[in-house]
């Protein structure tokens, strides 16, 4: 089967659970042991290949990828924080998932997308972006 992953929205993020430390890359749900895991491609040796190495990831840091990049080329996932370069606009927003729209969002507004329910996400989670969004 060939799996054609689009503008890196097949990815996700998540803090894995030996670490604690930030892994991007596909996600699956392990129905046998009930685990989040992140499974990403790593280089064995220069040269040398690699191989996919998988990691158990806390549920609740797991966020996908937009598709979008931010002006340093780097993908923006749910829930990252942007700082918006656009004049008047000085409050930093958060990226969320409509539903009833069907796209994402930005918001400053974290209770009105999340229907009043407390997610919990830690500061460490959210990572700040400076972009000019298209």
């Amino acid at each position: 089967m060939n799996i054609n992953i689009v503008k890196g929205r097949g990815l996700w993020r998540g803090i894995t659970i030996e670490t604690r430390e930030f892994v991007e890359g596909y996600y699956v749900y392990d129905l046998a042991r009930r685990r989040n895991v992140i499974y990403k491609n790593e280089s064995i040796a220069p040269g040398r290949g690699t191989i996919l190495k998988s990691y158990d990831v806390f549920e609740n840091t797991l966020c996908q990828c937009t598709g979008k990049r931010d002006r340093n080329g780097i993908f923006i996932f749910a829930y990252d924080i942007l700082q918006s370069t656009e004049i008047n606009n000085t409050k930093p927003e958060a990226v969320l998932w409509d539903d009833k729209k069907l796209q994402w969002v930005l918001s400053n507004d974290f209770i009105a997308y999340t229907g009043g329910i407390d997610i919990p996400v830690s500061y460490t989670h959210l990572r700040a972006h400076e972009t000019v969004l298209d």
